[in-house]
């Protein structure tokens, strides 16, 4: 179950510098980017949550990494 925009999880994983080790290549490269984008621009951190949760729900078989976050 890929857990709701609203929860913390999302706005968490981007502040985070954890490494994602249990998560795919594909998942590490987007959270990096984005964890890239809000460092630049922590304004951005609301449309960055919401891109990371949009990628879980395109990528169904990604939803096992939330974990990872």
């Amino acid at each position: 179950m890929i857990p709701d925009l609203t929860n913390p999880l999302w706005r968490d994983a981007l502040k985070s510098s954890s490494a994602l080790a249990g998560a795919s290549l594909a998942t590490r490269m987007v959270v990096a980017r984005l964890r890239v984008r809000v460092s630049n621009d922590p304004g951005q951190l609301a449309d960055a949550a919401r891109e990371l949760h949009d990628y879980f729900v395109g990528n169904r078989n990604a939803v096992g990494e939330i974990a990872a976050l």
